[in-house]
């Protein structure tokens, strides 16, 4: 059985997400306290902004191809459990927004080319149209962020990631959690959020390798902590299934914290 996932008529969740999403709807019409936690996901959309669609030449699977797979049904359902949740349907290709402002090329803000070089437009973008996707997409994504800091306690930029390869990275963890090697959260939070990440996904879960952390966490977007999550597309369990461990982890690790004294009770 699967049911209509509210926040993308596209994908489905499990009776299980579905519930938890369900109880957080009611939580907060309700007024009862939710996660102090901001949702950042900057890779979940493929769209084509309108200001560069005439020159784009890559194709509907290029694009899909670029976004972080099963993003969506993974992190959208945590919309209703926190205080804040930022997102963007904007391909990562046209502008993204995990990279300094600066950078173009094949890995930057302002993309030129794919990963495999294939060139993303036709002709190259004016400047006055490359300032204007910077400012609509790229500083109002920031923009947001801030202003939905002001309601958390801390970040969480969230991504899917390939299955481990381990020609690149030191581990063969289905899920890392980074913090910038140390620059942007307490490292005893970090340690209490790696045991609540394996005892939720009861899987090895790795520390800044092979993912440290991109430009969002290490802006540190409304000054408070923040800690980049990945998530292995490897089907060792289903997304609707990542998605509620990903919930319990994250109320394991408040509960920790509060416990520990590390955060207020109120919050």
């Amino acid at each position: 059985m699967t049911l209509k996932n509210p926040l993308n008529d596209n994908a489905y969740i499990s009776p299980g997400t579905a519930r938890v999403y369900l109880e957080g709807l009611m939580r907060k019409k309700a007024g009862q306290p939710t996660l102090p936690v901001l949702i950042s996901v900057p890779h979940a959309g493929c769209s084509v902004p309108r200001e560069v669609s005439d020159i784009c030449i890559l194709s509907r699977k290029e694009m899909a191809g670029s976004c972080d797979s099963g993003a969506e049904e993974i992190f959208f359902p945590l919309k209703a459990v926190v205080d804040a949740f930022v997102s963007t349907d904007i391909s990562r290709l046209i502008v993204d927004v995990n990279r300094p402002e600066s950078e173009s090329g094949s890995d930057g803000a302002m993309r030129t080319h794919t990963g495999c070089m294939l060139p993303v437009y036709d002709r190259p973008v004016d400047p006055k149209t490359a300032g204007i996707l910077i400012e609509k997409y790229y500083r109002s994504y920031y923009s947001r962020l801030a202003e939905a800091s002001a309601r958390a306690r801390m970040g969480l930029d969230c991504h899917t990631m390939s299955p481990p390869d381990n020609s690149k990275s030191r581990t063969a963890s289905k899920i890392c959690i980074g913090n910038g090697d140390g620059t942007t959260c307490p490292e005893r939070w970090m340690e209490i959020m790696l045991i609540c990440f394996v005892r939720a996904f009861d899987t090895d879960v790795s520390v800044n390798d092979p993912f440290s952390g991109g430009h969002i966490i290490r802006s540190m977007p409304g000054g408070i902590p923040w800690i980049q999550i990945e998530i292995s597309t490897d089907e060792w369990i289903s997304n609707a299934r990542k998605s509620e461990a990903l919930i319990q982890a994250l109320i394991d690790f408040y509960r920790t914290l509060r416990r520990a004294g590390l955060i207020a009770h109120g919050c």
